[in-house]
């Protein structure tokens, strides 16, 4: 049980925990609580629960996502002028493909909220429209949203931004609030 993740531990705590600071928090001595008798019931239902979760497709992108933030886009295929222009946003933001999960339309294609849900990105940026579920969690272009414990900032496609200063300057305003970086 101690070697569970806070990923693993979400799937079956649902509510939110607090430790308010002050408050003495005294370890529970192991054997001290009784062990629930297993039934043939709930490791049914154990067994359904993993075999849900498995059956979610996989999301396939490009990078190592070591920071945790999630950028689609909305074309399979990004033209080398529009991949620049985004590895220089990146960049300016102290993220390269290591730090990213790079999703292109055609990745999401057939996959549901979950599959993203199920790698628990911090942050998402998407250029552009995609026909995805993530669209629901689309409020205004260029105004960071926060909802499930993640921050979404929807903007315009890459060639739009490409071709537009003023949406460059848009994007890097909120960049700049979405990473925590001082002018």
């Amino acid at each position: 049980m101690e070697n569970l993740s806070l990923h693993h531990l979400s799937l079956f705590i649902t509510e939110e925990v607090y430790v308010i600071p002050g408050d003495d928090i005294k370890p529970v001595a192991q054997g001290s609580l009784p062990i629930p008798q297993t039934t043939e019931t709930a490791s049914a239902t154990v067994e359904e629960t993993i075999e849900a979760i498995e059956s979610i497709p996989a999301l396939s992108y490009d990078g190592k996502f070591e920071k945790g933030v999630m950028v689609i886009v909305d074309e399979a295929e990004i033209k080398a002028e529009l991949q620049e222009l985004l590895f220089k946003i990146l960049g300016a933001v102290g993220c390269g493909l290591k730090d990213i999960a790079l999703v292109k339309s055609n990745a999401l294609e057939g996959t549901s909220m979950e599959s993203i849900q199920q790698l628990n990105p911090s942050k998402i940026i998407l250029f552009g429209k995609v026909a995805h579920d993530i669209m629901h969690y689309r409020d205004e272009l260029y105004k960071i949203h926060a909802e499930d414990g993640m921050e979404f900032l929807f903007a315009d496609d890459l060639n739009a931004i490409y071709t537009t200063v003023a949406l460059k300057k848009s994007l890097w305003n909120q960049l700049q609030i979405l990473f925590g970086i001082q002018k």
